[in-house]
């Protein structure tokens, strides 16, 4: 068992950032430098991408690790509706679910305001199906893409659609209705006395999804600490969106997330893990088929471990000496390419 130095999951070494993007958003997120030491072989540029409720502080371990082997700059992005991009979003917030276009237009939107014409693309959960979508979407911006605890994103049958359509528009009315009456009673929104008691509640959340997923009390620390503000009458709340809760509006069938993955040319690398989210394995097979035909090569590890193996104290260790190997390995066929 390997155990995460205290200083490990803290920001500390990260920096703060905030794109004004050209729709009049602004995103926000955490910046690593790479290493001085290694500053003179520094690279790729790598945006990273958290999962479904979390935030860039999913990367605390990881982000640190990759710029000290060189790897960076890195910006890890909040997404529309999470952290602290989504307390930007001016009221009454976001006007429906985001939908895997919707993610993939802000990735886009941000790397413009970056000023980066191409960068390796690093995504857990969502941010792997977005990041997945993207390279599929702009092959030629994309110089590696790695994906944790997703090949691609969630896909339904599309005889499923009229009903996840009348289940989104109900959800969506739902929550606008509870607000409502929020609003008009002036009631605080829900708040945990403290910090720990919100930690709990995530830890305790993950409990209740599909298959053996499990959450470390450190992991949950990292984003809960940066998924959190002061809430009215004291105590903490989650930030997120209430409409980040509610079903998308559609999602891609198979054959269409299929027809992404196909267009994925950069080296890619996928770490999937044993007792993370289950994904029907008749898909993750077909997707695995598929993506070994990608021009850039396809490598694939399926690891003991949760959802969250990236930052678990057990785990993390393990995806950052892979994740980090194949980045530093992307630089040097670049560099070697180049001198020839």
């Amino acid at each position: 068992r390997h155990a995460l130095h205290r200083g490990a999951m803290a920001t500390s070494a990260a920096t703060t950032i905030t794109l004004s993007l050209a729709s009049g958003a602004v995103a926000h997120g955490l910046r690593w430098a790479p290493s001085v030491a290694a500053a003179a072989s520094a690279g790729p540029r790598c945006i990273l991408l958290h999962g479904w409720l979390d935030n860039a502080a999913s990367f605390t371990f990881l982000a640190p690790r990759l710029a000290a082997a060189g790897v960076g700059p890195i910006v890890a992005l909040d997404f529309p509706g999470h952290g602290l991009t989504s307390a930007a979003t001016p009221a009454p917030g976001l006007p429906a679910p985001p939908q895997i276009g919707d993610y993939v237009s802000f990735v886009h939107e941000a790397a413009e305001a970056l000023g980066w014409a191409d960068f390796a693309l690093v995504g857990h959960s969502l941010g792997a199906g977005v990041s997945a979508v993207f390279a599929g979407t702009f092959p030629d911006r994309v110089t590696s893409l790695t994906s944790l605890e997703a090949l691609g994103p969630e896909s339904r049958d599309a005889d499923v659609a009229p009903r996840q359509l009348r289940e989104s528009v109900r959800s969506v009315a739902s929550l606008r209705a509870k607000a409502v009456r929020a609003k008009a009673a002036a009631g605080p929104k829900k708040a945990y006395a403290t910090l720990d008691e919100a930690v709990a509640a995530r830890v305790a959340k993950v409990g209740t999804l599909p298959g053996a997923q499990y959450l470390s009390d450190g992991a949950a620390r990292a984003m809960v600490t940066r998924g959190t503000g002061p809430a009215e009458g004291g105590g903490v709340r989650f930030l997120h969106d209430a409409m980040t809760l509610a079903p998308s509006r559609q999602s891609l069938t198979e054959e269409q997330v299929l027809a992404f993955l196909r267009e994925v040319q950069c080296p890619h690398l996928g770490v999937t893990a044993i007792d993370g989210w289950p994904f029907p394995a008749e898909r993750m097979g077909r997707r695995i088929e598929v993506l070994h035909q990608c021009p850039g090569g396809f490598t694939h590890h399926h690891l003991p471990g949760s959802h969250h193996h990236h930052l678990d104290e057990d785990t993390a260790h393990v995806v950052a000496e892979l994740v980090e190997r194949f980045l530093v390995q992307q630089r040097q066929r670049t560099t070697m390419h180049s001198s020839l």
